[in-house]
Formats: C-alpha cells, structure tokens, sequence
C-alpha cells in the first residue's frame, strides 16, 4: 500500500503543467462531490432521526394512552364494584334493621328496648308502627 502511494505521488510529480492543472481540478470536482454527499448523507441521517423520533414518540403515547385508559377503566370498576357492594350492604342491613324492629313491635317489646338492640332512634321506631 505505502509502495502504491509512493508510485502515485512519483506519476503526478512527471505531470505537465497542463496535465497538473487537469488532475488538481478534478481533484476539486472529487472533493466537492465527496462533500455534498456526506452533506447530504448527513441530513438525511438527521431527517430520519427526527422522523424515527416523532414516530416513536406517537406510538409510545397512543401505547401509553391506551394503557392508560385500560387501567384506569379497571381501577374505576374496581372502585364502583367496591362502592355498590357497600351502598347494598348499607340498604341490606337497614332492611334487616326494619324487619327486627317490626318484629320487635310484634311481640309488644318496649321501644327503649327496641333502640337497644337496634341502634334506631325511639323517633324511628315509632315511624315503623
């Protein structure tokens, strides 16, 4: 290799003057050509990037939004599950409150007795009868 540019350097060095000015402008003309070219091997790396940066990130989001929405969506049941399920514990044991208090009233049991038992309010019972 080193012989090959050393042959090189000694075939420019016999060059004309003529010849010398020819392969100094195509030397010029190579070098702009290798410049624009890595110019725009530059910009088209930087285009893509960009491209690939935005594209990513759109995919990410519409991913992480959907993601997003699904556990929230599971979280929110979850939590509506858990809220009815106590509203109709809350109803199921006021009904059952009633119907001891009614049965109370039945067998003729004083209604401070009644309040006792039941937590109701003498008030509420009395509006049982």
């Amino acid at each position: 290799r080193v012989f090959d540019m050393l042959f090189r350097a000694a075939e420019i060095a016999r060059f004309t003057p003529e010849e010398m000015k020819t392969y100094s402008k195509s030397v010029l003309e190579y070098n702009d050509v290798r410049s624009a070219v890595e110019y725009a091997k530059g910009e088209g790396m930087n285009l893509g990037r960009e491209e690939g940066m935005r594209t990513g990130m759109e995919r990410g989001m519409n991913l992480g939004r959907k993601e997003g929405m699904k556990t929230g969506m599971e979280k929110g049941l979850n939590l509506g599950r858990e809220e009815g399920m106590k509203k109709g514990m809350n109803i199921g044991r006021e009904e059952e409150k009633i119907l001891v208090v009614r049965k109370c009233l039945e067998k003729n049991m004083s209604v401070d007795d009644i309040s006792d038992l039941t937590g109701l309010s003498k008030k509420q019972i009395l509006q049982l009868r």
